[in-house]
């Protein structure tokens, strides 16, 4: 997009004289919901003004209120890194010195709000880490080690379990509606066949197992959005970016939280990095596995991610954002977008298929050559 078609707080912000901190240039990446600003030290995160339904950023007042809820919640994994909620402010006319009438946390009329984050470093994001080949078992466990104590931790409640089981249902019945008209687009009509045979085929077998976990208050407030590109292993590890405009893709079975890191993994092409996560997740987890659960070779194209996607695409296009789809996540650390979110062929990898009998898994493999990875933990 040029800068001539960016909105006129956006464009003042680009001046590096708007910051009350010293900065020598600023740098804009957009995702289809954010302006992110890179300045000196600090991030700036400007949520922009859309309502896809699944978000609400459409009045000053709930960017504000969500801007303090990403604050509020990234403190929980990535304590020290979100700085607070900056004010944009426009005064009236130009000062003495001719500074921008438009600055960050300066004088006259609230016109915006942003997360202020510290900039992590690059070189020490795991996405970063996997491709240099510096990334160790160590960590991979570490990480694995973090993300158990958090969930042990994390608020939970029985109106909080109410977004188990009805509420995996509804989200993948919601879903199968909303990827619909993008069908030959991010998702082609085989792998559609295929996971909506998954899906019936595993809520069939694992009714009870879904109700168990209700019951034992295995649902949570947990991150809800954990890929390899949330989290930096820096001053311990941040784990950083959770959801914070939606309840429901939040509030949900701490096994999500590893189960979608694990896709993200093995869709990186590391699948041995997945199963030891995977492996060390469910051990610090002190919930014993089910004897019929086990790892297995996906066929995947998670669909999750999938739906993202498609959510993606029709959010781009209403956000005026053109070219390649990126992930919500505009790094706090990158000077370019992240990876495309992407459906890739087939490949065995290293996610989770558990049922009440591999014949069901089986059976919807063989309508296809692709499928989605419904990621557990037991």
């Amino acid at each position: 997009m040029p800068e001539s078609a960016l909105p006129p707080v956006i464009r003042a912000l680009l001046n590096p004289a708007a910051y009350p901190h010293p900065v020598d240039r600023v740098q804009l990446i957009q995702t289809h919901i954010s302006y992110v600003l890179l300045a000196g030290e600090h991030v700036y995160k400007i949520k922009k003004p859309v309502d896809f339904g699944f978000l609400d950023f459409s009045t000053l007042g709930k960017r504000r209120y969500y801007c303090r809820q990403e604050v509020i919640l990234n403190a929980r994994l990535c304590p020290g890194t979100y700085l607070g909620v900056s004010q944009i402010r426009e005064r009236d006319s130009l000062s003495a010195a001719g500074r921008s009438r438009i600055t960050v946390d300066g004088v006259g009329k609230v016109i915006e709000y942003a997360v202020r984050m510290r900039r992590l470093p690059n070189e020490r994001m795991m996405d970063r880490l996997l491709k240099s080949g510096d990334l160790t078992g160590q960590m991979v466990r570490a990480l694995a080690e973090r993300l158990a104590e958090f969930h042990a931790r994390s608020e939970t409640s029985p109106r909080i379990a109410e977004y188990g089981d009805w509420a995996i249902r509804h989200a993948w019945e919601e879903n199968l509606r909303q990827w619909a008209e993008y069908i030959g687009d991010t998702i082609s009509e085989e792998q559609d066949r295929v996971i909506r045979a998954y899906g019936e085929a595993f809520f069939a077998c694992e009714a009870e197992q879904l109700r168990r976990r209700v019951s034992d208050l295995r649902i949570r407030d947990c991150h809800g959005d954990l890929r390899s590109d949330a989290v930096c292993f820096t001053d311990g590890i941040c784990i950083y970016d959770c959801i914070e405009f939606n309840r429901r893709m939040r509030y949900t079975d701490v096994a999500g939280d590893v189960g979608f890191l694990a896709m993200d993994l093995d869709y990186r092409g590391h699948e041995g990095v997945a199963v030891e996560f995977v492996n060390t997740s469910v051990g610090a987890s002190g919930v014993k596995r089910p004897r019929k659960a086990k790892p297995s070779l996906s066929r995947a194209a998670s669909a999750d991610s999938t739906v993202r996607a498609s959510r993606q695409r029709a959010s781009h296009s209403a956000a005026g954002v053109t070219g390649p789809l990126d992930s919500r996540r505009a790094r706090t650390n990158s000077t370019a977008p992240s990876s495309a979110v992407q459906t890739r062929p087939a490949r065995e990898g290293g996610g989770w298929i558990s049922g009440c009998n591999e014949a069901a898994g089986k059976s919807a493999r063989k309508r296809g050559s692709h499928s989605a990875a419904t990621q557990k933990q037991g």
